[in-house]
């Protein structure tokens, strides 16, 4: 009995999630990618791969434990707003425009919704850094000779 209660405890938790993430119930199609999402498709680590569902270390113990990815993380819970200003005194550090570049591809890489946020509160500051036509191929090479993660 323990068993079947804590599968369907889990169960409504990732469904509360899923509404979380905007996943359209009636087609599961992600409302902002339209790609296809079926349940089985993002459980465990796939949450933490796919920059598109990674909420960081704002997963809430319930949401760890129905996805299967409680202990893959550091047990600290912090929401978007605290991620968000580690991540503005993160890209403040740096004094060149291409580490802040390096930075702000491998938190898109790693957390779009993050990323957005980011980018959104801070557009005149980091729109130049993130856009700039005429150095984008040599930004290119420089993240072309980078070790892949």
């Amino acid at each position: 009995y323990r068993c079947r209660s804590a599968i369907a405890g889990q169960k409504a938790v990732l469904t509360e999630s899923l509404k979380i993430l905007k996943v359209d119930e009636t087609s599961r199609r992600h409302v902002v990618t339209g790609d296809v999402i079926s349940p089985s498709m993002v459980m465990g680590i796939d949450h933490l791969r796919d920059p598109r569902l990674n909420k960081g270390l704002a997963f809430t113990l319930q949401e760890r434990q129905a996805l299967g990815i409680h202990g893959l993380q550091p047990a600290r819970f912090k929401t978007q707003e605290e991620q968000l200003e580690l991540c503005r005194i993160s890209v403040e550090r740096y004094q060149e425009d291409l580490n802040k570049y390096l930075y702000l591809t491998e938190l898109h890489d790693r957390n779009e919704k993050l990323f957005f946020r980011l980018l959104t509160e801070n557009i005149e500051r980091l729109m130049p850094i993130v856009y700039t036509p005429h150095s984008r191929p040599c930004l290119s090479k420089v993240r072309s000779h980078l070790p892949e993660a």
